[in-house]
C-alpha cells in the first residue's frame, strides 16, 4: 500500500483522498476500508491507548471497532465525518471494557506508582475518567461531535469546519453551547477523592488542555476586537484553572501564566494572590521565584500584607541569579536568550517600587526613602541600566508627592533627567524624558501649582508634535497624548483634553489602554458637552475592556460626574 493510494491489481495505484475511501467502502468496498484502516489506525491506537492505558486492551478495543465501523459504515451520513464518527465507536469499546473488567487487569502496573499500589485508587481514577466522557456524552451528537474534536483531539477550528463541512461560525457556537452545558459536569468535578489519589496523566492533560485552549481561543478574540471578546471566558478559564488546583499537583510554568492572565483580566487580585502564593511554595527556578514574587507583591491587596511578601523576597534574594523579561509581565527568560532583562540589582529596585504606597500606610514612608537611597547606592548608574533605575525614581517621586516629601521628589527628578541623558538607546531616551516631563507635573499638581503644571503640559504637547514626524516615534506619541490628556483633565482644561481624546479615537488607539481612555474621555466629554448617550457608550467600552472596580471608585470621587452619581444608567454604564 502506498502513502496515497491503494495498489490495485494490475500494480498501479488509485489515488484518493480519505473522504473518497469511505465513500467507497460505503458502498461495499472492501479494498477501499482497507485503505481506511491504514490511514486510520495509528491515530485509533492512540486514541483508544490514552482512555485504557493499557496497549493490549486497545488493541482488543480497536479490532472490534472497526468490525463494528465496517458494519454501520452505510448509516454514516457525511463521510467527511469519519473520524470523529469512528472515534466515538472507539469510545464506546473503551469504556465497555473498563466496566467489565477488573481494574489490575485493565491499567498497566505504571499506574499504581506512588499510591501504594491500592486497587480502589485506580478504581477511582476510572470512574472519574469516565465521568468527564459521560458528562461529553450527555451532550446533543453535533456538539459532543465538537466539542470531541476541538479539546480531546486537538483540532482547531478551521480543521474541525473542513472535517464536518461546515462553517466556522458554526462550529463556534457549537462549542460556546457545549461549554456551557459542560461548565458543572466537566469543571465541578467531585471533589471527594482524597489528596492521596492521584489523577492520571490523561486527566491531566485534559484539565490542563481545557486551560489553555479557553487562554488561546481569548487571546485570538482580543486580538480581533477588543470589545467584542467573549469576556465570559475569563470565568471559564478562572474555574479551569482551579480545577487543577483542587487536585494538589504542582502547577507547570505553563498553566500558572494561563491562571496569570485570566485572573490578571479580571482583578481577582484574592485569588491571583493565593495562587502565587501556593506557586511559590513549589520546587521552582530562581527566576520563576522571582517573578511570582514580583506578581504577588502587586497581587496583595492589603498593605501590611504586601510589605510582608516584599521583606520575604529581600531575604530571599542574596545570592540567587535569576533573568527576567524586560517587558510587562516580566516572565523568566532562558538562560540562552539576548533579550534584554531585568537583573538581581534592578529587579529589587522595580519590586521596591511597587511597595511605595504600602510604607505610607503603615506610616513608614521614611523605611521606603531610606531603601531607595540604599539601593541606589549599590552599585553606580550605566547606560545599560539607566532605564531600570529610572524605573524606580520615577515610581518614588509619586510616593513622595503623596507624602509632600517636595525634597524628595525634586531630588529624584533631578535623577531621572540625568538617566533620560545617559540611556544609549534613542527609543528609550524619548520614552524616558516624556516621564521626566509626566512627573514634573506631577510635582506641580502636589504643590497645587496648576499653572506649572499648565504650561509643562503644552511643552509635553509641543515636545511630541514634533516628535510624530518620524513614524518610529508614533507608539510613544500615542502613549504620551494618552497621558497628556489626563494630566489636563485633572487641572480642569477640560477643551484642550478633549480634542486630544478624539485624535486618539480617530487614530483607533483608544483600545490600547484596556479601557482607561475611554473612561478619561467620557469624563472630559460629559464635561464639556453634556453628551449623555456617547457619555454612556463610553463608560461601557471601558468597562468591557477593563473589569475594574477602581472605574466604580473614581466614577463617584471625579467631580466631572457630581451630576450623575446618583444616575442608574451611569452606575450600571460602569458596572455599579
Amino acid at each position: 500500500m502506498h502513502q496515497w493510494g491503494i495498489i490495485i491489481e494490475d500494480g498501479s495505484t488509485m489515488d484518493f483522498d480519505l473522504t473518497t475511501a469511505v465513500s467507497k467502502a460505503q458502498k461495499g468496498d472492501a479494498l477501499a476500508f482497507d485503505f481506511v484502516v491504514e490511514k486510520t489506525q495509528r491515530m485509533a491506537k492512540s486514541y483508544a491507548v490514552r482512555y485504557l492505558g493499557n496497549i493490549s486492551a486497545a488493541e482488543d478495543a480497536i479490532q472490534e471497532a472497526y468490525v463494528q465501523a465496517w458494519r454501520d459504515l452505510p448509516k454514516l451520513s457525511n463521510p467527511t465525518a469519519f473520524v470523529s464518527w469512528l472515534k466515538r465507536i472507539i469510545f464506546k469499546h473503551c469504556d465497555r471494557l473498563t466496566r467489565s473488567a477488573h481494574p489490575t487487569e485493565l491499567f498497566d502496573e505504571s499506574l499504581f506508582a506512588g499510591i501504594g499500589r491500592q486497587p480502589h485508587c485506580a478504581t477511582d481514577r476510572i470512574d472519574e475518567f469516565g465521568e468527564i466522557y459521560s458528562a461529553i456524552d450527555t451532550l446533543p451528537p453535533l456538539q459532543r461531535e465538537s466539542i470531541l474534536l476541538y479539546y480531546l483531539d486537538d483540532y482547531d477550528i478551521k480543521e474541525i469546519s473542513e472535517s464536518l463541512n461546515l462553517p466556522s461560525s458554526t462550529i463556534k457556537n457549537r462549542l460556546c453551547v457545549a461549554r456551557k452545558q459542560l461548565r458543572k459536569d466537566l469543571w465541578f468535578m467531585d471533589t471527594s477523592i482524597t489528596s492521596e489519589q492521584k489523577e492520571s496523566s490523561r486527566e491531566r492533560e485534559i484539565r490542563r488542555s481545557i486551560l489553555l485552549r479557553i487562554l488561546d481561543d481569548f487571546k485570538q478574540q482580543l486580538k480581533r476586537d477588543p470589545i467584542t471578546a467573549d469576556r465570559g471566558l475569563l470565568d471559564q478559564g478562572k474555574t479551569a484553572l482551579l480545577d487543577l488546583l483542587k487536585k494538589d499537583k504542582d502547577l507547570t510554568s505553563e498553566e500558572i501564566r494561563g491562571g496569570f492572565y485570566f485572573l490578571s483580566l479580571k482583578f481577582d487580585k484574592k485569588t491571583l494572590s493565593a495562587v502565587l502564593a501556593r506557586y511559590l511554595s513549589q520546587d521552582i527556578s530562581d527566576s520563576e521565584t522571582a517573578w511570582a514574587y514580583y506578581q504577588l507583591i502587586l497581587a496583595i491587596s492589603d498593605a501590611a500584607d504586601t510589605l510582608l511578601a516584599y521583606e520575604s523576597f529581600e531575604k530571599w534574594l542574596p545570592g540567587k541569579k535569576f533573568r527576567l523579561a524586560w517587558e510587562w509581565p516580566h516572565y523568566p527568560l532562558a538562560d540562552n536568550s539576548d533579550e534584554d532583562a531585568w537583573t538581581e540589582n534592578n529587579f529589587q529596585m522595580l519590586c521596591l517600587s511597587m511597595t511605595r504606597y504600602c510604607y505610607k500606610d503603615i506610616w513608614r514612608s521614611r523605611d521606603y526613602f531610606n531603601k531607595v537611597d540604599d539601593i541606589l547606592k549599590l552599585t553606580p548608574a550605566t547606560e545599560e541600566d539607566a532605564a531600570r533605575r529610572f524605573e524606580l525614581l520615577r515610581y518614588s517621586v509619586d510616593a513622595a508627592v503623596d507624602v509632600d516629601d517636595f525634597e524628595h521628589a525634586d531630588s529624584y527628578l533631578t535623577q531621572m533627567n540625568e538617566l533620560a541623558d545617559l540611556t544609549k538607546y534613542k527609543d528609550q531616551q524619548i520614552l524616558l524624558r516624556h516621564q521626566c516631563l509626566e512627573q514634573a507635573i506631577t510635582i506641580a499638581m502636589g504643590k497645587k501649582n496648576e499653572k506649572d503644571a499648565f504650561e509643562i503640559a503644552m511643552q509635553y504637547l509641543k515636545l511630541i508634535e514634533d516628535e510624530k514626524k518620524d513614524e518610529k516615534n508614533l507608539k510613544y506619541v500615542q502613549i504620551a497624548r494618552h497621558n497628556i490628556g489626563f494630566y489636563l483633565m485633572r487641572i480642569k482644561r477640560h477643551d484642550l483634553a478633549l480634542s486630544l481624546w478624539k485624535t486618539s479615537e480617530s487614530e483607533g488607539v483608544l483600545h490600547g489602554f484596556g479601557g482607561c481612555s475611554h473612561f478619561f474621555y467620557a469624563a472630559t466629554l460629559w464635561q464639556v458637552t453634556k453628551d449623555r448617550e456617547n457619555t454612556l457608550a463610553l463608560l461601557r467600552r471601558a468597562h468591557t475592556l477593563r473589569e475594574d472596580p477602581s472605574f466604580r471608585k473614581s466614577f463617584l470621587e471625579y467631580s466631572e460626574f457630581a451630576d450623575v452619581r446618583g444616575d442608574s444608567e451611569f452606575l450600571e454604564a460602569v458596572g455599579e
